[in-house]
């Protein structure tokens, strides 16, 4: 089966290395998917990001560009991303890392594995979101290093991974699934 993939790049101040890291993507991502995209997210740079950002959208149609005004958070960024693609695989980058290409080879192919919670996210720099399944918030939740809730406890009641968990990405996740 044919998935489309998107990769989502949030940036901040990102001029010096946003244009070999876009390069580097672009050599990569058709070798995975006949169908996709990658859509940079401007999260409220004070340098020439944008300019530089503007001029990739504008030299490669598989690049998309979106600005945040200020500066909103890695979470939010790839929460505006997800919401703007509608690609069946989602690698979300964590904003901080380099670009490793190699990381989004074997992300692109976990995808065909049956979802395992210890498999989604990861220490890495990319997270795999998969649109099909509502799991795919366990990524966001990996960006800043919080343990997944633990699900099997009664209704009502608070793990303590659930009580450390901040308040907006929960209200992301609501958003996002429309509750």
């Amino acid at each position: 089966m044919t998935h489309s993939l998107s990769v989502l790049l949030p940036v901040h101040n990102a001029q010096a290395t946003l244009q070999a890291d876009v390069g580097q993507m672009l050599d990569l991502l058709p070798e995975l998917a006949h169908d996709f995209d990658l859509l940079i997210i401007d999260d409220g740079s004070t340098d020439a990001t944008c300019e530089v950002a503007e001029e990739l959208a504008t030299q490669f149609p598989q690049v998309k560009y979106v600005r945040h005004s200020r500066r909103r958070g890695v979470a939010a960024a790839l929460g505006d991303g997800l919401n703007r693609t509608n690609s069946h695989i989602v690698l979300g980058h964590n904003g901080q890392s380099r670009i490793d290409t190699a990381e989004i080879v074997r992300l692109w192919h976990r995808e065909r594995q049956p979802f395992s919670p210890n498999a989604a996210g990861g220490a890495g720099s990319f997270h795999l979101l998969r649109r099909d399944t509502a799991e795919q918030f366990g990524a966001f939740r990996s960006v800043k290093r919080i343990e997944r809730p633990n699900t099997s406890s009664p209704a009502g009641s608070r793990s303590p991974a659930s009580s450390r968990r901040p308040n907006f990405l929960r209200r992301l996740k609501d958003f996002a699934l429309g509750e």
